[in-house]
């Protein structure tokens, strides 16, 4: 699985981290308007950015579509429905991440399928 971030601006190190740990095999990040790996994220992440994969890419929905024909696409957003336990996470899959605002509506359009942004967990609100 590879992990985008759409209009990232603060450290995502922390997320990183926890992606790491679940598997994804690397992050694709925009040129423009996005976090870089600098030695505040690496720390951040606790040595979790060193093992993935980083591509900074001109157009994160352009990349989308090139790649849209051998993977899944999931987005997250705060007003679908579908849970992310419900998503077949088998074989290739890109998970869409935006900022606090989420994905621009482009990159969201890019998405096969949507699931929401918060989890029911107490620690997600």
């Amino acid at each position: 699985m590879r992990w985008t971030k759409s209009r990232i601006r603060t450290t995502w190190g922390r997320s990183a981290a926890r992606h790491e740990v679940a598997g994804v095999a690397g992050v694709v990040i925009p040129e423009r308007r996005s976090a870089s790996v600098t030695a505040a994220a690496c720390k951040a992440s606790a040595g979790a950015v060193e093992h993935l994969r980083v591509a900074r890419v001109r157009n994160l929905a352009d990349w989308l579509a090139e790649g849209r024909n051998d993977r899944w696409i999931y987005g997250a957003d705060a007003e679908a429905e579908r849970a992310y336990t419900d998503v077949d996470w088998t074989g290739r899959a890109v998970l869409v991440l935006g900022s606090e605002g989420g994905a621009s509506p482009t990159v969201r359009g890019s998405c096969d399928e949507l699931f929401p942004s918060r989890s029911p967990g107490r620690s997600a609100r």
